[in-house]
């Protein structure tokens, strides 16, 4: 459909050719041969009614996630409980950013075994 309302006499161009509204039906004729039987005419919702949708969904996504967030914390806990009764030390927490291997380790913490420090050289090794 070209932009500018279309033609004369309320014709509208698609493609090649142009369709004659005079024969399409109006809303409120439509509406005068509709049945008790047929299905209604529905408005559409207005821009409010998709907001509060929009945000009634965000809120039930937020609970999901609550929810599955203290199941996670309970069983992390339970399972703490029972590494700490068999006298088994705890697995090392999981590596929440993989991606970062060159990053130093935070303050404190040693390196793991097996991996050197990445340490430019030193004026002193230099020939």
């Amino acid at each position: 459909m070209r932009v500018g309302g279309g033609k004369k006499h309320g014709r509208y161009w698609i493609r090649d050719s142009t369709i004659d509204t005079a024969s399409t039906p109006t809303l409120s004729q439509i509406r005068a041969r509709s049945t008790d039987s047929a299905p209604p005419i529905r408005p559409r919702p207005t821009a409010t009614q998709i907001q509060i949708e929009q945000a009634t969904m965000e809120a039930r996504i937020e609970e999901k996630l609550r929810e599955e967030r203290e199941r996670y914390e309970t069983m992390m806990r339970s399972m703490l409980t029972y590494f700490q009764s068999t006298g088994v030390p705890p697995p090392p927490p999981p590596d929440l950013f993989p991606g970062l291997a060159g990053v130093p380790p935070p303050v404190g913490v040693p390196p793991p075994v097996g991996v050197t420090p990445n340490v430019s050289a030193s004026p002193a090794d230099t020939p």
